[in-house]
């Protein structure tokens, strides 16, 4: 499946499957996204997602895995990954704080985990804009 820069491919192998996601993971993904888990057979005994290939992904991506949790714990199904770079990762690792709390209860760590993901959000919003006002400046008016 693919969307504008983001690809993933699924191997089925008895009732166990491999994703590999390939490229950024941003708004442009959802749909792929919501196509991978659409596609996920409903009998199941491990999901493994390989993320070697992901250089970032904003909040899509957060809201992506916590999905894949949510399902794999209602499924009961075993959801290992592997291969997260750096950013990703630290989202990655955060999904796993937020999906570990119950509802309504904090601690230390989803309080700081929801700090730098605020933080990490605001500055790509910003960096989103700054470009934007690059590009608007290069353009000649007509």
């Amino acid at each position: 499946m693919t969307s504008k820069n983001f690809t993933f491919t699924t191997l089925h192998l008895d009732d166990s499957v491999l994703v590999t996601l390939h490229g950024g993971i941003d708004h442009r993904a959802g749909p792929a996204l919501d196509a991978l888990i659409g596609g996920l057979p409903e009998r199941l005994s491990s999901l493994v997602v390989e993320a070697c290939d992901v250089p970032f992904m904003d909040a899509t991506g957060m809201r992506f895995l916590l999905r894949l949790q949510r399902l794999a714990a209602r499924r009961r199904f075993d959801l290992h990954s592997r291969g997260w770079q750096a950013q990703p990762g630290q989202l990655y690792d955060l999904a796993a704080h937020l999906q570990g709390s119950r509802a309504g209860e904090t601690s230390p760590a989803v309080d700081e985990g929801r700090r730098q993901l605020r933080t990490h959000l605001e500055l790509r919003s910003l960096q989103h804009r700054a470009h934007g006002a690059r590009q608007a400046l290069r353009t000649p008016p007509q």
